[in-house]
């Protein structure tokens, strides 16, 4: 009983925070949105940490963290990360990749920062540490940041390959000449016939993992953030697709008849073990497992 009375209070926990998180999302938002309200009851403990240091800011572009101390997301309070600084998509920095060992904190780093672990993100031992999150520049597309993990999202039966790279926009939105052309660039030739055709496919278990993260890739291409966080989002391609995808991502290919679509570069905040994604960031930052 004891058991399962711990797993429900586990359960509850989350089901709490998730109800936190989604009416913050949903709440009317202003010029400076400060995420650290709506989580402060989430991080408050014995020792008096009661905010955290993340807004989003309208006016001005990029991502910057400044002194940035991350706590280990088991709740025992030992310092991950300490007093990191970069930025992205800046006048300073284009892009930046931080590579370390497994359990260093580099995924942990990218899900805090777009808010997913909040009690993580404390300030430690007197550190003010904030990351701010400028909004986009004129002309900029409407998605200014977008999360491409290691298992992309993919979805259901019955979606069609227009679904799969428009997401979450309806797939009326779409270029049909623009994603063949994309699928067709990214070596995805399966799925370029009868591309807004509804397929009985359970997709994960017809496209290999390297043709995921593929499908991923191309719907970063057609969305065109301003800033793209890759987490090992390359990982199951081999050299010269990940060249390919890297150099499309980063503006140094494009598709003649796209070329003005494809022109300005995507900004990129990746994590990555192989040093072949290096020559696409402006900043490299190693992290050590003693923070």
């Amino acid at each position: 009983l004891a058991f399962e009375c711990a797993e429900l209070s586990a359960l509850t926990s989350r089901v709490a925070r998730l109800v936190l998180i989604l009416s913050d999302i949903t709440a009317p938002r202003s010029s400076t949105y400060d995420m650290g309200s709506a989580y402060r009851r989430l991080a408050i403990d014995e020792q008096g940490i009661s905010h955290l240091a993340i807004a989003i800011e309208q006016p001005g572009i990029g991502l910057v963290v400044q002194n940035l101390s991350l706590l280990h997301p088991d709740g025992s309070r030992r310092v991950l990360i300490r007093n990191i600084s970069f930025e992205v998509g800046t006048v300073s920095s284009h892009s930046v990749l931080l590579m370390g060992k497994s359990g260093c904190g580099k995924s942990t780093l990218l899900r805090a920062i777009g808010g997913l672990l909040p009690e993580t993100l404390a300030p430690a031992e007197g550190c003010d540490g904030c990351a701010r999150v400028s909004g986009p520049p004129a002309g900029c597309a409407p998605g200014h940041m977008m999360f491409l993990p290691q298992r992309p999202l993919l979805l259901p039966i019955g979606a069609t390959v227009f679904d799969q790279v428009c997401y979450p926009l309806s797939p009326e939105v779409a270029d049909m000449p623009f994603v063949t052309a994309l699928l067709q660039t990214l070596e995805l030739n399966m799925l370029v016939v009868n591309v807004d055709a509804q397929r009985d496919w359970e997709w994960r278990s017809v496209l290999s993992s390297g043709e995921q993260q593929r499908v991923a890739i191309c719907r970063a291409l057609f969305h065109r953030p301003h800033i793209l966080v890759m987490d090992e989002s390359t990982s199951a391609l081999d050299e010269e697709s990940e060249h390919i995808a890297m150099s499309l991502l980063t503006g140094r290919i494009g598709i003649d008849e796209f070329a003005d679509r494809l022109q300005s570069p995507i900004h990129l905040l990746s994590v990555a073990h192989r040093s072949t994604v290096k020559p696409f960031h402006t900043t490299t930052l190693h992290i050590s497992r003693d923070g």
